[in-house]
């Protein structure tokens, strides 16, 4: 499972995102605030969130609202790091995939309407095909992801191959 570590940890947002995180059971490498090694964090994490700029949040929110978003837009890769914190990886261990012979295969995205910072997203996600090359050495596994918001409007279309060695 990813670890996330966040920077600004003890802030509103930091203090925010560690909560969510933790009722839905993501494990957390732990945060860094004022006099705290950053480095040391990012050692510890997958994936890193950064919240350590106290007026950050305000100056964005701003422009967005100026912009006409109704709240701060996600970055748009934002939608594959749910994936990774997804549970379970039961479907790995039925295909027998062994998470040490992995290789990032592809990965495309086909946005339908904006994600915000709030939004309630929810994944529904199912495997498309899988097929093998070079006489087995290697199995590919084709996933598709649904993403939709709190008010089931459709946000996105996932697709990522899965790539694993094989012998």
């Amino acid at each position: 499972m990813t670890s996330i570590g966040i920077y600004g940890s003890l802030g509103r947002m930091g203090t925010a995102i560690r909560d969510i995180l933790t009722v839905q059971g993501v494990r957390l490498a732990g945060g860094a605030d004022a006099g705290d090694d950053p480095a040391e964090l990012a050692r510890a994490a997958d994936a890193l969130v950064d919240f350590s700029t106290a007026s950050a949040l305000g100056v964005h929110l701003a422009a967005a609202r100026d912009a006409g978003h109704p709240g701060l837009p996600l970055p748009p890769t934002f939608l594959f790091s749910l994936e990774l914190v997804q549970p379970p990886s039961a479907w790995r261990d039925e295909l027998g995939i062994k998470v040490e012979r992995i290789l990032h295969g592809e990965q495309s995205f086909d946005y339908h309407r904006m994600a915000y910072a709030g939004d309630t997203l929810h994944l529904q996600t199912r495997i498309t095909d899988i097929y093998e090359k070079k006489g087995g050495a290697l199995d590919f596994v084709v996933r598709e992801t649904r993403v939709t918001n709190q008010d089931g409007e459709h946000v996105a279309d996932l697709r990522s191959v899965l790539v694993q060695r094989n012998g």
